[in-house]
């Protein structure tokens, strides 16, 4: 492979081509010797679409370094742009990032970085949770309080680019979030349920 550039989508990534097929982009991380445990007990589960993946995985040097589909986008692009999603799109994403968390506690663990910049879009709508560095062990009894103020954020960011600077839960634009509509009435659910399996039962869309 050859490197053509790097950059950060979800942490510091490679971008290179295979010297024999150069039209096809693959994305390469290297995570460093700390966080090698953490990120290879998560690729040794089965994959998860919503999930970041790599089709291969190799050590060299106490780093791992793991290579993937390229995606172009992370959802802090879609906050940073001009255009807000319609209900419909805000469901899509918002069920795929829900399954990938449920996902991640299933296995056992929980990601402590759940952000818009962490969570990569591909240009097929697909959604999947990255830095994978960020998961660590979890009590089956610990509570989920800090998973779901991380989904409340990032749902306020998404419906309307920004979070209350005081910490407080809600949407001002209520012409293009009714008060009655599923995005709001989902946001609301994220602040009174206990578990994501709790979100999920609940679902607003």
């Amino acid at each position: 492979m050859k490197e053509v550039f790097a950059c950060d989508l979800a942490g510091p990534v490679s971008l290179a081509v295979h010297r024999t097929r150069p039209s096809r982009v693959l994305a390469v991380r290297e995570y460093s010797r700390s966080n090698v445990e953490k990120v290879w007990r998560v690729l040794q589960q089965p994959q998860h679409p919503n999930i970041s993946s790599a089709t291969d995985v190799f050590k060299h040097d106490g780093k791992l370094y793991t290579i993937g589909v390229d995606f172009h986008l992370t959802l802090d692009h879609l906050v940073a742009c001009d255009v807000f999603p319609c209900e419909l799109q805000l469901a899509s994403i918002l069920a795929q990032v829900v399954d990938g968390l449920s996902y991640i506690l299933v296995i056992g663990l929980e990601h402590q970085a759940i952000e818009c910049s962490n969570i990569l879009l591909g240009l097929d709508g697909l959604i999947q949770i990255a830095a994978l560095e960020q998961c660590v062990e979890r009590r089956p009894d610990k509570s989920q309080a800090q998973s779901l103020s991380a989904l409340t954020v990032v749902t306020m960011l998404l419906m309307q680019k920004y979070a209350k600077a005081d910490g407080a839960i809600g949407i001002d634009d209520i012409k293009r979030w009714p008060v009655e509509s599923n995005s709001v009435q989902f946001l609301s659910t994220t602040t009174s349920v206990a578990t994501i399996e709790d979100l999920k039962k609940v679902g607003k869309f």
